[in-house]
């Protein structure tokens, strides 16, 4: 999930595009929303649509305003037709958030999920995604800057201007104060709709498509019957009775859900149990943290370890790979050391960055060093070295390095007027403001608190993580003065019933099979531990650890066969580790050589810059 330091990172990333919005960028207003699943061939060898859901799911009144939503989805069609004996439905997917889009995130995704869930010549997939509602290019579109960019990058400007809420006595009133605001004109833009965009309505909404895909595939095997009945007239009729025979089979969900999207399948699975058909986990999140309480306190716990290992690393790979290091090193403190030092003197002397022909200058910041690391944290394969010469640089007096990270921290440049309201593909990618209207509704009420409970709630953030403490405790406290509660709430439990017995053949009113989670050893923002407290929550339920670093197994930019068998098994036959199981990691954060299988990384064929998304 997104601070409001980490929702500028993503709103710079897609004003970065706005001016070479691609020649292959889908109309999504080029469809008509319809109540059955239509698909339009989008994005070359893609399919899109836009179903028509209610906006209230509990408003089953005569009088009911028939006010719906339109939820755009998008699907990679299996590797063989649905009459196929091998074809095993769709797969849906959330890449995290909340607000991420499942559209982009497809797009960037389908290949490596193929990859890892398919089973050549025994199962074939087709894989799903949508914008949630509220989200994308999903309409309508939570938006609190519908008149464009330029308030946006003012309000981030104003809140680095407190220094962060580390910042000193006056950072967390000041902060507290643009909350305030935000909620005001979030509530003015957007009106009823931020009732209807919670969590469990999202589940709800998938429980539609899976049923809407199931209807779909069903007519498109009738019509493949119906062809062939003019070729061979007593066979096919045959067939067409086959066909309809399974008409009372209970339509399932299969699934893969990363960071917020493990939150997503916990409602899902939660409410909706006889309906789970394979429900995979990956990087998970302390469910009733989230949905209860102050919120959002277990997130962080190793990340400052992983900042420890990255300077050890550092030191380990020596001076030839890491340029953090220096021959006089005796460990990673020192190098740990040295940079804290440099972070330390920012407070003490301005430093300024730039970049020849750009008209913006920053102000370096401390908390701009701690949000390069955090971010390096969720890609160790792909960002320890680049920050590490980054960083280098930076504390060598060259910080031309940094300007694209403090570009995106700031909010962007102002003459940059992409306007958000706007559906192109990169304000679908890019608004945040779906995320505070997704876990403030969610979450317990904790508007009406005076500024010395949020100064313990930010220590308490610190604490847990000097390195990520300060932007992660925003999360929350853009709930402070947040004015509209999901008009459909769920607390839990967080359980199931122990699945049926046998996975081919569920049996009613149980689960198809065990929920499966994954989780790298370290996680920056999706601890190992969270998955293994929620995993004690549903009988059954196994996990695989990944020996490795970064956010989400599945975000690995290699796996290994053993990763991908566990995976294959489950969607294949529903059987999950007895327990708890490790698989090792493909490659070294610092090494040269990468032996896994399937290419992971969620941002492949992206430019590896510093608009890196940071989320849950």
């Amino acid at each position: 999930m997104k601070s409001h330091l980490q929702a500028a990172l993503a709103l710079a990333s897609a004003a970065s595009v706005c001016a070479s919005a691609a020649s292959d960028a889908f109309d999504w207003d080029a469809i008509t929303p319809s109540h059955d699943l239509e698909y339009h061939a989008c994005y070359e060898t893609f399919q899109c649509a836009r179903l028509l859901l209610p906006l209230d799911w509990q408003d089953n009144s005569s009088s009911s305003s028939n006010a719906t939503i339109a939820l755009a989805l998008i699907q990679s069609p299996a590797s063989v037709p649905v009459d196929d004996a091998t074809y095993a439905g769709p797969v849906l997917s959330n890449p995290g958030g909340p607000g991420g889009s499942g559209v982009g995130h497809l797009l960037r995704a389908a290949a490596q999920h193929r990859a890892m869930v398919d089973t050549p010549g025994k199962k074939h997939f087709e894989f799903v995604s949508f914008d949630p509602r509220g989200i994308g290019r999903t309409t309508p579109q939570v938006n609190c800057y519908p008149g464009g960019n330029l308030a946006r990058t003012a309000a981030t400007l104003k809140a680095r201007g407190s220094g962060g809420l580390n910042g000193g006595p006056a950072a967390v009133p000041w902060n507290l104060g643009l909350a305030e605001l935000a909620g005001g004109r979030c509530d003015v833009a957007n009106g009823e709709l931020l009732k209807y965009v919670g969590t469990t309505s999202v589940a709800r909404d998938m429980l539609a498509v899976v049923e809407k895909i199931d209807e779909y595939n069903k007519k498109q095997k009738k019509k493949t019957a119906k062809k062939e009945a003019k070729a061979v007239e007593g066979d096919a009729q045959l067939e067409l009775r086959s066909v309809g025979s399974d008409k009372d089979d209970l339509p399932r969900l299969q699934y893969l859900g990363f960071s917020y999207g493990t939150v997503l399948g916990n409602y899902f699975a939660s409410m909706f149990p006889e309906r789970i058909g394979r429900i995979l986990l990956d990087g998970v999140c302390d469910i009733d943290d989230y949905a209860t309480g102050d919120g959002w306190l277990s997130n962080t716990v190793d990340t400052d370890e992983m900042v420890d290992i990255f300077f050890q690393g550092c030191f380990d790979a020596g001076t030839s790979i890491c340029p953090l290091a220096r021959s006089t090193d005796k460990s990673g403190d020192d190098i740990a050391e040295r940079f804290w030092a440099f972070v330390a003197a920012l407070d003490e002397s301005p430093t300024f960055v730039s970049r020849a022909g750009q008209d913006d200058t920053y102000i370096l910041q401390p908390n701009d060093l701690r949000a390069l690391l955090l971010g390096t944290m969720y890609r160790p394969l792909d960002l320890f070295k680049q920050a590490a010469d980054t960083a280098d640089a930076a504390m060598r007096g060259n910080t031309t390095d940094l300007y694209d990270l403090l570009a995106a921290i700031a909010g962007g440049p102002l003459e940059d007027a992409c306007p958000i309201g706007n559906r192109t593909e990169a304000s679908a990618e890019g608004a945040p403001d779906a995320q505070s209207a997704v876990l403030c509704g969610d979450g317990d009420d904790i508007t009406g608190r005076d500024t010395a409970f949020w100064r313990t709630y930010v220590a308490k953030q610190l604490q847990q993580s000097a390195v990520a403490g300060a932007s992660w405790g925003n999360i929350r406290l853009s709930c402070s003065n947040w004015k509209t509660r999901a008009a459909w709430q769920f607390h839990g439990p967080f359980t199931a019933p122990p699945a049926s017995k046998n996975a081919s053949v569920p049996e009613k009113g149980k689960p198809a099979a065990p929920v499966l989670f994954l989780s790298n050893r370290y996680d920056p923002v999706t601890p190992l531990r969270a998955a293994r407290t929620v995993a004690a929550k549903y009988p059954g339920a196994g996990v695989l650890v990944q020996e490795a670093m970064g956010h989400c197994v599945f975000g690995s930019r290699k796996a290994t066969e053993c990763t991908r068998d566990v995976v294959r098994r489950y969607f294949d036959q529903g059987v999950v580790p007895d327990g708890e199981t490790t698989c090792e990691a493909a490659c070294e954060p610092w090494g040269d050589k990468c032996e896994g299988v399937g290419a992971m990384s969620f941002d492949e064929g992206l430019p590896h810059d510093w608009s890196f998304p940071l989320h849950i």
